[in-house]
């Protein structure tokens, strides 16, 4: 009897702690979720929109440019975003994309965005990316800013173009409870484009938001950089190389990573568990003295 007991407990000990770890783990709650954006650009011309965002599904399908080939604007996964596109206002600079997860969902703590720099066709990095959440689509809250990391460099960059690649935007923060979440963009040129923007669950937590005011310094930089595109750059970037292969990599549409720390539901999780285990400790113990008695 005594055996079987320590069997069991040690079963649902086990069960209950992967649940919880199961739990801890990274989840994409942006995946297949519907968006708005701005900045699409029509050409006068043709009347048709410049590097377009195929059923409006590019961003949140869960394919993000990451190999060599992807670092040409020719490639069908990018979506091409402008300053004087649709809905853009006029001046400020900055595109939006705002993402509706469905439902408000919980435990919110890793915000990612994947983009494209090619200075050659006036298509750069954002200057800025800020975070914000909301539970109705009309009352944002600031999370804070995004930071960037190259992820992907130009094939044969020299000096001139070793800015050149693929960079992923990200940022984590204290747990957030939100349906919508915008992504305000800050336009380093004329163009910006995107291939995947994903919101998580399960990231490790940061100890405070990363809010943070921009310098007088880069306020000016940037404002001057946007009052200065042409309105040439406002037009299809021309090639300086031919376009790559449009076919994208496909990533796993739920990549999962170790988190390094634990949320809040993790750790209810493990108290809950705790709790279960110790109460069956305790009527197993409470039967055996009777049966002894």
């Amino acid at each position: 009897m005594k055996k079987l007991s320590v069997f069991v407990l040690t079963a649902l000990l086990a069960v209950s702690l992967f649940a919880v770890f199961a739990n801890a783990e990274e989840q994409n709650v942006a995946l297949g979720k519907s968006y708005t954006y701005t900045g699409a650009y029509t050409d006068p011309n043709s009347g048709n929109v410049l590097y377009p965002d195929t059923d409006n599904k590019e961003l949140t399908d869960g394919i993000a440019a990451s190999k060599d080939a992807d670092v040409a604007y020719g490639v069908d996964l990018w979506v091409g975003m402008n300053q004087g596109g649709a809905g853009v206002v006029p001046n400020s600079g900055t595109v939006e994309i705002v993402v509706d997860l469905g439902s408000s969902v919980s435990g919110i703590t890793k915000f990612t965005l994947n983009t494209l720099h090619l200075a050659g066709p006036a298509i750069k990095r954002p200057s800025e990316v800020t975070i914000s959440v909301s539970t109705d689509n009309q009352n944002f809250s600031n999370v804070g800013k995004m930071t960037s990391n190259q992820v992907v460099s130009k094939p044969g960059a020299d000096d001139n173009s070793k800015e050149d690649g693929i960079y992923e935007f990200t940022l984590s923060s204290t747990e957030k409870t939100a349906r919508y979440v915008k992504y305000t963009i800050k336009l380093g040129s004329a163009w910006c484009f995107v291939s995947e923007v994903g919101v998580y669950t399960g990231a490790p937590a940061a100890s405070k938001d990363p809010i943070g005011e921009t310098s007088s310094e880069e306020a000016t930089s940037s404002q001057a950089q946007s009052q200065a595109a042409s309105a040439a750059e406002s037009s299809k970037p021309q090639a300086t190389s031919s376009a790559a292969s449009s076919t994208a990599s496909t990533t796993s549409a739920a990549e999962s990573a170790e988190s390094s720390g634990l949320s809040t539901g993790a750790i209810i999780g493990i108290v809950i568990g705790a709790v279960v285990v110790i109460g069956i400790v305790v009527a197993v113990i409470v039967v055996n003295k009777k049966k002894n008695q």
